[in-house]
């Protein structure tokens, strides 16, 4: 590879050292742990959006591109891959590919290599995914990324992107309630007195807190992982002249609010009824939401 930017030497620098650092217990890694929620009451609302993706490349065929693999830790990710004869895993990070290639083999093949310069000839896969990456490029790059995932797209097939607004009207709304409450706390941390009593109460009750949990805050609050999010506007911009460009939902909330969703009946019931308004108007969601799916569709030839 070429000599890389600055912001990519970051990012696969993280992901050598932490981010697919893997838990021997939990067999899960660091990179799930510390951008996103495994918890049970999630586990349904995660696995319909990854089915999302599943269901977009379902048409099949010899090769699949999984641009930015990682470790292909999870079965539903695993999974993208059932239609294709190869799923060719293509990410900066050695540690990534050694992760990928232990847990697919021979149904794979593994690359070391950027995004805006991938290694392979036009028009030759029968379909591309790449999931929480181009944010991750620098942003005067994204567009060349998005054109070498066009480039190497089969006519007629489609890629399908994961992406993250960088505001959305959803994430403001559900976000009030939180904020209000954050606000009232900041009223009582002003009475005299109040944040004694309350650092007391916040021991008593972390006594059980396990290493694991202080380990991970520590890296969350550590981390300084390139991230540039583009909006909508940009995106139809780069799809004019060149691509199709179809909007649906991936997930319309973030991390952060499905870590304050219940282990309750209530939660999961929450987390239902989110699931069913993505999937009854994945379109609106998409546009409104956190994370939408860009799907990415080539024109045939003939």
């Amino acid at each position: 590879m070429n000599k890389m930017a600055p912001e990519k030497i970051v990012v696969q620098t993280f992901y050598d050292q932490v981010g697919w650092q893997e838990d021997s217990a939990s067999r899960v890694f660091m990179d799930a742990h510390l951008f996103d929620d495994l918890r049970a009451v999630t586990e349904p609302y995660r696995a319909r959006a990854n089915e999302r993706v599943r269901e977009l490349l379902d048409a099949g065929g010899e090769f699949l591109l999984d641009v930015a693999s990682g470790p292909v830790q999870f079965e539903s990710y695993q999974r993208f891959s059932d239609p294709y004869g190869k799923r060719v895993c293509v990410d900066l990070s050695i540690r990534a590919l050694t992760g990928a290639r232990s847990r697919i083999g021979d149904r794979g093949w593994f690359v070391q290599a950027d995004i805006t310069a991938l290694p392979f000839r036009d028009d030759v896969f029968d379909g591309i995914v790449s999931m929480h990456t181009i944010y991750h490029v620098p942003a005067d790059e994204q567009q060349i990324a998005i054109r070498e995932l066009y480039r190497t797209l089969k006519p007629g097939r489609r890629a399908v992107v994961v992406y993250n607004w960088p505001r959305n009207p959803l994430k403001r709304l559900i976000a009030f309630p939180f904020e209000l409450v954050d606000g009232v706390k900041g009223m009582i941390l002003k009475i005299p007195g109040a944040r004694y009593f309350i650092s007391r109460i916040k021991r008593r009750f972390s006594r059980g807190r396990s290493e694991q949990i202080e380990f991970e805050e520590n890296h969350r609050a550590s981390l300084s992982l390139y991230f540039h999010a583009h909006p909508l506007r940009w995106f139809r911009r780069q799809s004019d002249s060149l691509f199709q460009l179809d909007l649906l939902c991936w997930r319309s909330v973030d991390v952060p609010f499905l870590r304050r969703v219940k282990e309750s009946e209530r939660g999961r019931a929450l987390l239902r009824w989110i699931q069913k308004a993505e999937d009854r108007f994945p379109r609106w969601m998409g546009r409104i939401g956190a994370y939408p799916l860009l799907v990415i569709r080539k024109g045939s030839t003939r």
